[in-house]
């Protein structure tokens, strides 16, 4: 660091809508040293790169389950450069309001891979604002603006996304907005639904933030995983065409298999260090083993509940009894706990999805986890599952006496995938639709006046391709199925039925989810056996994880 101090290097800063220019050596540990660039900013070092200015997002964290506690907003600062000392800087509110306490530093494991500091405090319940909040950070004398999302325990609006990262070539995927829309067509129609409604919102991510970086070096190629995530998710996220969406709304986070500590890039570090919502910190061991994130519970007004667990290294081979005992004990503790309210179950897996022509609804391990309740199934106060992990859209009707509706919400930004299942299975008695379209979903909460009962109206958004090549690359986005909860699960109904067309069962048909998957895998197989500094005994000590996430890339990493 000192041979950069003498540097003479320009660096501009958005700040309250204006622009700053700074110049000289580093101001302070905030300001510009020479590290990766971010988010926001662009600096011109003698060709060197230089840090943006610090940003930040706010995560909704409740109490672990088992566990007491309430349900809290987060505030994440990252500021680019380790080392930095968050104890010892401020963050203050709009009007010159009190600063608050306990901002403090999260430990970073592994600063070759991020080299980058996260900061933490809990932020007050707020009015909402769909522009945000303007906030202050100080270090050392220095001010430093943070636009954050209000945050609101009496959410109306709830908008769904999962697996959004870009596969880039490794995956067979160009990270451009013709082929992957996070870059700025989902973002722009997200921030565009939270502007216009501006009522209080969550925005939900159901796993897989992060694909691309499994061709590079990860493990030996400093801060490249910083870097992809990045790309993956906070550009497009917080500096595309639509302003900072980030700051529109707060995060529900949800750990996919592509956050892993073990597989897929050197992806799970970051995802305890700047997205794991739990304050006890977890962390992925020296030895590249899996460490589960532990589940976590939101409460929020009208008596909704948010039971949020990892079923990110889930076995999809078969049943895992392991597993399968870990996730029932904490559906037993959330049915205890959650007496008289309504729970939405979040999982990137899917409990249930059809993945092939002819299937048995998969996940078995988690179906298994529902058949060792007592009552064999989920009660009626858990009406919604809300996953992602395959690339499409899914709604599957599960006919269970409390009548129970599966949404699968992998639609997001990955390359899709096509020709799965329409129509009617058995063992259990579902009905599936199934969308290979771009989309996320919208889900408006609604109290009924007279009874005070929560409901909701759930609207699926997919985006319509162009019919002849044009300039734009996509017509819009489009309702495409509705699902809703009036005192109980309702029939889905589609709205525009000509793309979910029904599948004719034919046992020996290919399930398109193979082919991609399959070849993520083999391509993280090579990427393990080339990179010579990764650990010598990653696969004696993962061989059991990796052959059981085999089956995860046959269906759809």
């Amino acid at each position: 660091m000192a041979s950069e101090d003498s540097k003479n290097y320009k660096y501009e800063q958005s700040s309250g809508g204006k622009m700053m220019k700074l110049g000289g050596k580093c101001l302070s540990i905030l300001s510009i040293c020479v590290l990766a660039g971010g988010v926001h900013g662009t600096a011109v070092a003698n060709q060197a790169t230089t840090p943006a200015a610090p940003f930040g997002f706010v995560l909704m964290s409740g109490p672990q389950v088992p566990g007491k506690g309430d349900t809290v907003a987060l505030a994440r600062i990252v500021i680019e450069q380790t080392g930095a000392n968050c104890e010892k800087m401020t963050l203050t509110g709009p009007g010159g309001k009190k600063p608050l306490e306990g901002l403090k530093t999260r430990k970073n494991y592994d600063e070759s891979s991020y080299p980058i500091t996260v900061c933490q405090t809990t932020l007050p319940m707020a009015a909402y604002n769909s522009a945000g909040e303007t906030w202050t950070l100080n270090d050392g004398g220095k001010d430093f603006s943070i636009q954050l999302a209000t945050a609101t325990i009496a959410p109306q609006r709830v908008l769904v996304m999962g697996d959004s990262g870009c596969r880039g070539d490794s995956g067979g995927q160009v990270c451009a907005d013709n082929t992957w829309p996070l870059e700025k067509t989902i973002p722009t129609a997200l921030a565009k639904d939270l502007r216009g409604g501006n009522k209080p919102t969550l925005l939900l991510h159901v796993g897989d933030f992060k694909y691309r970086g499994k061709k590079e070096k990860d493990y030996s190629t400093p801060g490249l995983s910083w870097t992809n995530w990045k790309a993956d998710f906070f550009q497009p996220m917080m500096n595309g065409p639509a302003g900072n969406v980030l700051a529109m709304a707060p995060l529900v986070a949800t750990r996919g298999n592509h956050e892993l500590c073990a597989a897929f890039g050197n992806n799970g570090p970051g995802w305890f260090l700047f997205m794991d919502p739990v304050q006890a910190e977890t962390h992925c061991d020296g030895n590249k083993k899996e460490v589960a994130s532990p589940d976590y519970r939101l409460d929020f007004d009208h008596g909704l509940s948010m039971l949020v667990i990892d079923t990110s290294n889930v076995d999809e081979s078969g049943v895992n009894k392991d597993q399968a005992k870990a996730v029932t004990n904490s559906l037993e503790t959330m049915i205890k706990e959650s007496a008289g309210r309504t729970v939405w179950l979040i999982s990137h897996k899917p409990f249930w999805s059809a993945i092939k022509s002819c299937p048995t609804p998969y996940n078995q391990t988690l179906q298994d986890a529902v058949a060792q309740l007592p009552t064999k199934e989920l009660p009626a106060s858990f009406p919604l599952v809300l996953s992602g992990h395959k690339h499409l859209y899914q709604s599957v009707e599960v006919a269970q006496p409390g009548q129970v509706l599966q949404l699968v919400v992998g639609n997001s930004g990955v390359n899709i995938n096509n020709g799965v299942f329409n129509g009617q299975q058995t063992k259990p008695e579902t009905t599936v639709n199934t969308l290979s379209n771009f989309g996320y979903a919208d889900i408006h909460l609604n109290v009924d006046g007279a009874t005070q009962k929560l409901g909701w109206d759930i609207n699926i958004i997919a985006l319509m391709p162009q019919a002849n090549p044009a300039p734009a690359n996509w017509t819009g986005f489009e309702p495409v199925e509705n699902c809703s909860f009036a005192g109980g699960v309702q029939p889905c109904k589609l709205i525009k039925p000509n793309l979910f067309p029904p599948t004719t069962c034919d046992s020996k048909a290919k399930d398109d989810t193979n082919a991609a998957g399959n070849e993520e895998v083999d391509e993280e197989s090579k990427h393990q056996d080339k990179d010579k500094d990764h650990d010598k005994d990653h696969d004696k000590d993962h061989g059991k994880d990796h052959g059981k996430d085999k089956d995860d890339g046959k269906h759809k990493h």
